[in-house]
Formats: C-alpha cells, sequence, structure tokens
C-alpha cells in the first residue's frame, strides 16, 4: 500500500459546480420539510451542523469561481431527494425528488474513494430515500453500503477508542449517525 494514494478523479462526473441546485426558496422548503417530518424519526444528521454549512452554502451561492463543498453538497442534496418525497409527485419518471438523487448520487461517485461522514450520512439518506419509494432492493444496497462506509471510518467503535472525531457539539457528545 502508499501511503497517501487516493482515488483520481473521475473526468466524466460533473464537477460540484456543475450541477444545479434549487432555488433557495425551494432548498428552504425543502430542508425545512426534512427536519420537520423526517429527521426525528432517522436522524442521519447534526442538525446544527448541517446547518451552519447551509447557511454558508447560500452566502456563497453561485459566485463564480467559488469553491463548492462537494461532500456537503451530496449531503445537501439526499436530504432534497428525502423531502420531495413527501411532496405531491409533478415528475413524469414517477420518483418525487430524483434528480436530487441522481446528483447525491454522482456526488458520492464524483468522492475521493475514501469513506467519510458525508459519504455515510449522503448513503443513508439515500437509503431512505429509496425504501420511500418502495425500491426496496436499492434501499438495501445503499444501506449496506452506508453500514460498511461507517465501519471504515470507525463509527462502531465506543466513543472511548475514537481519538480524533471532527463533529462534537458543546458539551463534546458525538451526534446521532445511524
Amino acid at each position: 500500500f502508499i501511503r497517501g494514494r487516493v482515488w483520481p478523479e473521475l473526468p466524466f462526473l460533473p464537477k460540484p459546480e456543475q450541477l444545479s441546485r434549487p432555488p433557495q426558496y425551494v432548498s428552504d422548503i425543502l430542508v425545512g420539510l426534512y427536519f420537520d417530518r423526517l429527521h426525528y424519526t432517522f436522524p442521519v444528521i447534526f442538525k446544527p451542523h448541517f446547518m451552519d454549512k447551509y447557511s454558508r452554502m447560500l452566502r456563497v451561492g453561485n459566485v463564480p469561481g467559488a469553491t463548492q463543498d462537494k461532500e456537503f453538497l451530496m449531503v445537501f442534496f439526499a436530504v432534497c431527494a428525502c423531502a420531495s418525497s413527501l411532496l405531491p409527485s409533478t415528475s413524469e419518471r414517477g420518483f418525487p425528488g430524483i434528480e436530487y438523487y441522481e446528483k447525491a448520487l454522482l456526488l458520492h461517485y464524483a468522492s475521493p474513494g475514501q469513506a467519510s461522514w458525508e459519504n455515510v450520512q449522503c448513503l443513508a439518506l439515500l437509503a431512505m430515500c429509496a425504501a420511500g419509494w418502495n425500491t426496496l432492493t436499492r434501499s438495501w444496497t445503499l444501506a449496506g453500503q452506508a453500514v460498511r462506509s461507517a465501519m471504515d471510518i470507525g463509527l462502531h467503535l465506543s466513543n472511548r477508542y475514537v481519538r480524533k472525531f471532527p463533529l462534537r457539539d458543546r458539551q463534546g457528545h458525538l451526534p446521532t449517525l445511524l
């Protein structure tokens, strides 16, 4: 094994800047809907951390040359996909929010090939979304990937054994993930 070797960028996948986001009023509705209706059932993301990154994303907006947080965007699109499934369907393709689901999946595939918090969150949210669409085989596949990614970064270990964790709250507690 060669230390520091990372997965190369896949040239045919779009860059985060190339993926259009919903208008702010739509994303505000979807994020609010997610936290009001789904988050309490299966708390995959740490709300204060998500909302902080969400407000930063809105401040940066679509400024040319601004760096997009690819990892956050993958989670953001997965949240939008989950929340969209609660709205009446207007999609001819039959799955409300499929465009957000696809964008989250594209960003997941474009990730550097290493498990991360955001990869686990994205996969878990997409599994929830697929289950809501009654595509259970896809949901189980995504859930399995989420669990394996979580284990890869050590989330299956007790707090005592995890030395450095990036998302502790003010009291030093780990957020609920899976």
